[in-house]
């Protein structure tokens, strides 16, 4: 008797590159090439972004590197943190967002107290957000800072209401 599979996205194995090159494979006489280099061009996108991403990771640690969590790094989970960070790399257009996870597994592996599942929430997290949240989240981190490198909008107060109505009146 023939086993009745229900069909879902996980078991039909389709992703966009797949569905992209059998569209353009459709084509008469230029559907192959299109889609040869549809498929070079994911490739080397893909490549480039998990270099960069090597070479970010280690230029954060570089310097810090008495400070690495070797117990944190030692165990298999951190693969599977390290390899899920990767992938989201790899497929994110917005390059802040690719700084964001980059900067989610530096840390972790720069803390000397953090869990594989705070690690994985952080990331769940990101996946979420959007560039204007990510901006929002620096301001947030140093308002100072950010006022001086965009040419000191809110000026030399001491970033309370009352500083504020300063510069008003």
């Amino acid at each position: 008797m023939v086993e009745k599979k229900e069909l879902s996205s996980k078991n039909l194995g389709l992703d966009c590159e797949t569905a992209v090159k059998a569209l353009t494979s459709a084509v008469p006489i230029l559907g192959g090439p299109i889609s040869t280099v549809i498929g070079d061009i994911q490739t080397i996108r893909k490549e480039k972004r998990f270099i960069e991403f090597i070479n970010g990771l280690q230029e954060d640690i570089r310097n810090l590197s008495d400070h690495v969590n070797a117990e944190f790094v030692s165990k298999e989970d951190f693969l599977d943190i390290f390899e899920q960070t990767a992938r989201k790399i790899v497929i994110t257009r917005q390059e802040a967002k690719r700084i964001a996870f980059r900067r989610i597994l530096s840390n972790a592996i720069l803390s000397s107290d953090v869990s594989y599942e705070e690690v994985e929430e952080f990331i769940s997290l990101m996946e979420r957000f959007q560039e204007e949240h990510i901006f929002l989240l620096s301001i947030l981190r140093d308002p100072v800072k950010y006022d001086e490198e965009t040419g000191n909008r809110v000026g030399k107060g001491r970033g309370t209401m009352t500083s504020f109505l300063e510069m008003v009146n």
